[in-house]
């Protein structure tokens, strides 16, 4: 019995030895990518994401806001910290994860709209899956994302979970410095809109407003952003996609300036957009230098950091 008892056990661990092998090896698998999945995270954790301006959102900041343009209008330098699909407690957790690894910026730009404020959401989970390795990620962003015990502790487990051959693939698109440029022509995508639809009740304006709060109190400028829709959206939803009536709100309460291109020029054309909600290269380039002007007036009118 004892002796059947040491094989089990021996065997056991060879096998628990080796899913930890194979764990930590496509875990690093993606160490270099610089896809739009992993992109971000792997400039944030390898030393890669310091900046004095930090833009943060959804993937309306991402493929919206290119600094290289940002940095030319403004003199300072930026980075764009934006993950598909993620609220204000993501964005919160994001920014503490930000906040492990660099000083804080000196002005942040929050480009905003219902989304931000939308209830919890589980999307695109797998991008956090070869950080789990990392401390860091593990103490800020795992409380927000509700991994049960297994995927936090059982080797291979969320890989197998999740479709062990579709871990294996990633994004083709590309992030550099957060931002991605995205070169498509227009089309409609009915998904994208879904992201409009919002249950009074489930908003998280008390995030938001507690996460404004924490930048303040650590004497960073915020500026709130609101990016232009592709006109036609307007007619597809019933709702407001900026959620103006909740974020104006916040706003107001900290004095904090809205650089508002909701109703720009630039929605009225569709070869700068890929879809109802996004732009192309070629909108995000001249959305990027129009609002970079418009910061830039904000910070000298209030009076606030120059770079």
């Amino acid at each position: 019995m004892r002796k059947f008892v040491k094989k089990t056990c021996l065997f056991a661990f060879t096998v628990l030895f080796l899913l930890y092998v194979m764990d930590y090896c496509l875990s690093r698998h993606f160490d270099s990518s610089k896809s739009t999945t992993y992109g971000t995270l792997n400039e944030v954790v390898q030393g890669k994401a310091d900046a004095d301006l930090l833009v943060l959102g959804n993937s309306r900041a991402y493929r919206h806001f290119s600094p290289t343009i940002m940095d030319s209008v403004l003199g300072c330098k930026s980075y764009v910290l934006g993950l598909s699909g993620i609220a204000v407690d993501k964005h919160m957790a994001l920014y503490n994860l930000y906040r492990h690894y660099y000083p804080k910026p000196k002005v942040v730009v929050y480009n905003v709209d219902i989304s931000t404020i939308m209830t919890k959401t589980k999307f695109f989970e797998h991008r956090y899956f070869p950080y789990f390795w990392n401390p860091a990620v593990r103490k800020h962003i795992f409380p927000e994302e509700d991994f049960s015990f297994a995927q936090k502790f059982l080797p291979m487990y969320r890989y197998v979970k999740y479709g062990f051959f579709e871990s294996l693939k990633d994004a083709t698109l590309t992030v550099e410095r957060g931002y991605c440029a995205t070169e498509r022509p227009f089309e409609f995508k009915g998904i994208q809109l879904k992201a409009l639809k919002y249950d009074k009740n489930t908003l998280q304006s008390d995030r938001l407003d507690e996460f404004v709060q924490e930048l303040m109190a650590d004497s960073i400028k915020v500026v709130f952003v609101y990016g232009p829709y592709y006109y036609k959206t307007m007619s597809l939803v019933s709702v407001d996609p900026w959620g103006r009536e909740y974020i104006d709100q916040i706003a107001r309460k900290y004095d904090i300036p809205i650089c508002d291109f909701s109703q720009d020029s630039i929605m009225l054309d569709s070869s700068y957009f890929f879809n109802y909600t996004h732009m192309n290269k070629l909108g995000s380039e001249v959305f990027s230098r129009k609002v970079s002007v418009a910061i830039d007036d904000v910070l000298k009118q209030n009076r606030m950091v120059c770079f």
